[in-house]
C-alpha cells in the first residue's frame, strides 16, 4: 500500500483566504462573479484535507461550498468515486446529501485532487431515527441498477480503503468478492494469519452461500439498489439553520 493516503489533519487549510488552486476555481459556477472569495479550514478528515469556499457576491448576498483535498492516485480515485456516489444519491433522493458540483485535479499540482460539493452548516446531533430511516428506505427503494447487476461502474472507498464492487449476477457474489477485499487487504497491513485462512474456507464455502442464496433461489429475486457502504453516525448529522432540519448523509 504504498500509495495510501496517509492521515492528513493538516494545518495548511486552517489559514485564513488559502489560495485556491485555478481547476478549483473553475468549477465554482458563480466564482466569476464573486466581490471576494474566502477560503478557510472546516471540518475534520483523517485522510483529505477539508474547507468551506464562502463566496461574498453582494453585500447581502453570499455562496458557499465544501471543498475535500487528497493526495496522490488513491487520493484522486477517492475524490472521483465520492463525486459518483454522491452523485446517485443526490439524483434519487436530492434532500438527503449535499449536491455533488465537481471533481478534478489541481492545475499547480497534479498530485493533488479535489472533490467539490454544496455547503450546509451542520450540527453533531444524530438524525431522528424514524425520517433518517424513510429517507435511506427511499434510496434503496428508488435506485435503480445501470446494468441490471450488483455492483458499481468504479471502485469505490470506505475511508481510504478500496472495495471490491466489480459487477456481478447475483448478490451472493458481489458480497463474496467484497468480504475476499476486506481479508486481502488485513493480509497486506498485518501479514498472513493460519488461523484466519482456516476461518475463511467454511465462511466462503458454507456460511455465505447458506445465508445468502435461498434469497435468490426458488423463484426469489433481489433487485440490485444502491447503498451505503459506510453507514455510520459520522456520516449522517441534521442540517442547520432549517425548521425542518434535514438530515444529510455523506458518501
Amino acid at each position: 500500500m504504498s500509495d495510501l493516503v496517509r492521515q492528513q489533519r493538516l494545518d495548511d487549510l486552517h489559514v485564513e483566504n488559502l489560495k485556491l488552486d485555478e481547476n478549483v476555481l473553475a468549477r465554482i459556477p458563480e466564482a466569476a462573479d464573486a466581490m471576494t472569495i474566502h477560503t478557510y479550514g472546516h471540518g475534520a478528515s483523517f485522510w483529505t484535507r477539508t474547507a468551506c469556499v464562502r463566496l461574498q457576491m453582494t453585500e447581502q448576498t453570499e455562496a458557499k461550498y465544501f471543498l475535500k483535498i487528497a493526495t496522490g492516485g488513491r487520493g484522486r480515485d477517492m475524490m472521483e468515486a465520492e463525486y459518483e456516489s454522491m452523485k446517485i444519491i443526490h439524483a434519487v433522493t436530492p434532500d438527503f446529501c449535499p449536491e455533488p458540483i465537481a471533481w478534478g485535479t489541481f492545475k499547480t499540482s497534479p498530485d493533488q485532487h479535489f472533490f467539490l460539493c454544496s455547503f450546509h452548516d451542520m450540527d453533531d446531533e444524530l438524525p431522528e431515527l424514524h425520517q433518517f430511516s424513510a429517507c435511506l428506505a427511499k434510496m434503496h427503494r428508488e435506485s435503480v441498477s445501470p446494468t441490471g447487476k450488483f455492483g458499481f461502474h468504479i471502485t469505490t472507498y470506505n475511508g481510504n480503503i478500496p472495495q471490491d464492487v466489480r459487477w456481478t449476477e447475483t448478490w451472493e457474489e458481489c458480497f463474496i468478492n467484497g468480504t475476499r477485499k476486506d481479508f486481502e487487504l488485513e493480509k497486506d497491513a498485518r501479514g498472513p494469519s493460519e488461523e484466519l485462512e482456516e476461518l475463511m474456507v467454511p465462511l466462503f464455502e458454507k456460511v455465505i452461500p447458506r445465508l445468502l442464496r435461498p434469497l435468490e433461489t426458488g423463484g426469489r429475486v433481489l433487485k440490485p439498489c444502491f447503498v451505503h457502504g459506510d453507514l455510520w453516525n459520522g456520516n449522517g448529522e441534521l442540517c442547520n439553520p432549517n425548521p425542518y432540519r434535514r438530515r444529510l448523509l455523506r458518501a
